[in-house]
């Protein structure tokens, strides 16, 4: 089996492990698969439960305290699940009727960089076998992201039981997250790339660096009606509903008032017209 560009940045003691984990329960390395690979159908996620997660986490790994899970609400990670960090969750088959669950988890303070790639082994009836993400800490094979990614499952598994989900297609209505990240565009009349990387690493001239970046730099502003301005309690609320069969509103599909549409159409047009004037 090829090692990855992940894998062979890690120490020997960490490829070493790593390596035995992907042979003994998986087969092949979870990093070489694309999202195609995995199954979104919730039936096929295993039926992991609040013991297995306590079971792992506790027992298994000490990463939490027996106290600690007894508040999970406040738990960082079951806060990542709540307010939508966890996404792309899939399914595949492993070794010895194990199932590979692999998600992608957004970092909860640099919402702009590239999701780090988590995914847990776990049996069909919800034992979890090992897990790894590929964060600071993800090689102690527990961390806020491998646990927010057991409490999406869990949420999936108690959704799928429901008898809404029996009568129509399973629906995930999760907080929202930033679907696409927008990358920096460089306009190609742009002369001053080369220098960029002596502007970085030199202390003295990082505001010379983001003048540059600011000049050059142009990122697409998302449309308003796709903003996710709900609160915290709100989110809980919605994924509480969507857990217990709830009908209601989807999730993605949201409208602005309109009496905020009016006011949005009324600003544009001050916009324009100051901008027309020369103002602008």
């Amino acid at each position: 089996m090829e090692d990855t560009d992940y894998v062979k940045q890690l120490n020997e003691p960490a490829r070493r492990r790593y390596r035995e984990k992907i042979t003994a329960h998986i087969g092949y390395d979870p990093y070489q698969l694309k999202k195609s690979d995995f199954s979104r159908d919730l039936s096929d996620l295993p039926a992991v439960e609040a013991m297995d997660i306590t079971s792992y986490l506790v027992l298994h790994t000490s990463y939490y305290t027996a106290s600690q899970m007894k508040a999970y609400k406040s738990m960082e990670a079951f806060n990542y699940f709540v307010c939508g960090w966890v996404n792309d969750l899939g399914t595949k088959t492993a070794l010895n009727k194990c199932r590979l669950v692999f998600a992608r988890v957004n970092h909860s303070q640099r919402s702009g960089e590239t999701p780090l790639k988590t995914w847990i082994v776990a049996k069909e009836d919800g034992e979890v076998v090992t897990a790894h993400c590929n964060c600071m800490a993800g090689l102690s094979e527990s961390c806020s992201h491998v646990g927010a990614v057991l409490f999406a499952i869990k949420a999936g598994v108690k959704m799928r039981e429901t008898a809404s989900c029996t009568t129509e297609k399973c629906k995930w209505l999760m907080p929202s997250h930033v679907k696409k990240v927008f990358r920096p565009q460089w306009s190609v009349s742009c002369s001053c790339r080369p220098c960029l990387s002596h502007c970085y690493t030199a202390p003295t001239c990082m505001f010379t660096y983001m003048l540059v970046c600011l000049s050059h730099v142009q990122i697409p502003a998302a449309p308003v009606a796709m903003i996710d301005f709900s609160s915290a309690k709100s989110k809980k609320q919605n994924l509480d509903d969507a857990i217990a069969g709830r009908t209601g509103m989807d999730a993605n599909t949201r409208q602005l008032p309109e009496s905020s549409m009016k006011e949005y159409k009324v600003c544009t047009t001050r916009v324009s017209a100051v901008k027309t004037a020369g103002f602008g």
